[in-house]
C-alpha cells in the first residue's frame, strides 16, 4: 500500500527547511520515510528547489507510524502481544489485516534475529486465555461503580516558568469560546482528581504511586494511568507536573461525549506541544515548538467547550482549535480501559503530578471507582 508521510511531519520538514536547518530537515525525512542518506538528501534538495510541492506518494505504510509507535508495537510483541501489535500497526497506518501480520510477522523474526536468547513470543495457553476473557468480563460488570465527588479549592504555588516555545504555526483565526466568564471558578465547581486516584486500581500501563501527596509515573514507554471521572459537557482540565528526567511526553488525556483525544508536551524528542490527533490538512495549526525543561513545574490547563480546544501552559494560551470533535482522534497506544474518562500518560520520562483538576464548566461529571484489580496489559 502507497501512503505519504503525515502532513503534520511534513510541516516539521519544512520548517527545519525554512529556518535554515537543512541536515535536521535531512534527519527529519529519514527517520520518517525510513529511507537511506542519499534518497533523503535528495528528497530535501527537491523540497527546498520547489518549496511547494508535497510529499512522495510511493512510500511505504510504515512511515506513518511515528517512533512512540514502533516502541509500542515492540513492546507488545516483546511481551507476547502479537495481536495488540498487529492492532496497533493497523491502527497506526490504516492498512488491512493480512498486511499488518505480514509487517508484524516481519518485525517479530527481526526482533528475534537480534536477540535469540530472549523469545518474543512465549506462548498462551487456551485456559490462560479463557480465564482472561473471564476477568475481563467480571471487571467491566464490576468496575462503573459511582462515588462521592470530593472538592477543594485550586492547588496554589504553580510555578510561573514558562515552557520554552516559539510561536505556533499558524494558530486558528476562528475563536473559541471560553465558557462563561460571569462564573467565578469557586461557583463553577472545581473536582480535586488527584484524590480519586488509587494506582492499584487506575493504572493501565507502566507504574504509578502515590508519594508525599503527589502521583508519580516511572520511565516506562506508554505509561497510562485512568482518572476515575467522567468529565462533563464543557471543563478545564488542569495537571501541575515536574518532569523529573527524560525526553519525551507528558501527556493529558480527554474526551468530549464519545470522541477521545490528547494534548501531549515533550513530542518528537521535547520539540513539540500539540493536540493529537487532528485529521485534515489544518491540523498543524495547532503545533507549537516548545521544550520541557526537566525540574520545572508548569501548570497546563486544556479548556474543553462545544465549540473547540484551547490549550494553556502556565496561562500562556499556545494553541487553540475550533471543532465539533468529528475531526479528533488518539492513538490506540494511548487508550484507557474507559476512554470515556480522563487520563494522564507519559513516555519513558518520569514525572510528578502535584495536582490534577477539573474545573466544571456546564453541566456535571461523575465519579467512577473501579473496585476490580487493575489488568495491566
Amino acid at each position: 500500500m502507497s501512503t505519504q508521510i503525515p502532513e503534520d511531519k511534513w510541516s516539521l520538514i519544512r520548517a527545519a527547511l525554512a529556518d535554515g536547518r537543512k541536515i535536521e530537515a535531512i534527519k527529519l525525512y529519514r527517520e520518517f520515510a525510513g529511507v537511506g542518506l542519499k534518497e533523503a538528501k535528495d528528497a530535501v534538495e527537491r523540497l527546498e528547489a520547489e518549496p511547494d510541492s508535497g510529499p512522495p506518494t510511493d512510500l511505504p505504510a510504515s512511515t506513518r507510524i511515528p517512533e512512540d509507535g514502533w516502541s509500542l508495537i515492540r513492546a507488545a510483541l516483546a511481551d507476547g502481544r502479537k495481536i495488540e501489535a498487529i492492532k496497533l500497526y493497523r491502527e497506526f497506518t490504516g492498512v488491512g489485516l493480512k498486511e499488518a501480520k505480514d509487517a508484524v510477522g516481519k518485525l517479530e523474526k527481526e526482533l528475534r534475529a537480534a536477540s535469540p536468547g530472549k523469545p518474543t513470543a512465549p506462548a498462551v495457553s487456551k485456559g490462560c486465555i479463557a480465564a482472561f476473557l473471564l476477568a475481563l468480563a467480571v471487571f467491566w460488570r464490576a468496575c462503573l461503580l459511582p462515588q462521592p465527588v470530593r472538592r477543594s479549592s485550586p492547588a496554589q504555588g504553580a510555578s510561573s516558568a514558562p515552557v520554552r516555545s516559539g510561536p505556533a504555526q499558524g494558530a486558528p483565526k476562528a475563536p473559541v469560546s471560553a465558557g462563561p466568564a460571569e462564573k467565578g471558578d469557586d461557583e463553577r465547581g472545581i473536582i480535586n482528581l488527584l484524590s480519586l486516584v488509587n494506582p492499584e486500581t487506575d493504572t493501565v500501563a507502566g507504574k504509578w504511586e502515590l508519594k508525599d501527596g503527589a502521583l508519580r509515573s516511572d520511565g516506562s514507554p506508554g505509561a497510562r494511568l485512568q482518572i476515575p471521572f467522567e468529565p462533563p459537557e464543557e471543563y478545564d482540565f488542569r495537571v501541575e507536573f515536574t518532569r523529573l528526567e527524560g525526553n519525551s511526553t507528558v501527556n493529558m488525556l480527554m474526551s468530549k461525549g464519545r470522541r477521545y483525544f490528547g494534548w501531549t508536551m515533550g513530542w518528537n524528542n521535547n520539540t513539540v506541544l500539540d493536540f493529537f490527533n487532528i485529521a485534515g490538512p489544518k491540523s498543524t495549526q495547532t503545533v507549537v515548538k516548545a521544550a520541557l525543561e526537566n525540574g520545572r513545574r508548569y501548570k497546563a490547563t486544556i479548556q474543553v467547550r462545544n465549540d473547540g480546544l484551547k490549550a494553556l501552559v502556565d496561562g500562556q494560551l499556545l494553541a487553540q482549535w475550533p471543532t465539533n470533535y468529528g475531526d479528533m482522534s488518539r492513538w490506540r497506544g494511548w487508550d484507557l480501559r474507559d476512554n470515556r474518562l480522563l487520563g494522564l500518560g507519559t513516555w519513558e520520562s518520569p514525572t510528578v503530578f502535584h495536582a490534577i483538576e477539573v474545573l466544571e464548566v456546564t453541566g456535571k461529571g461523575r465519579a467512577i471507582r473501579a473496585e476490580a484489580p487493575a489488568l495491566g496489559f
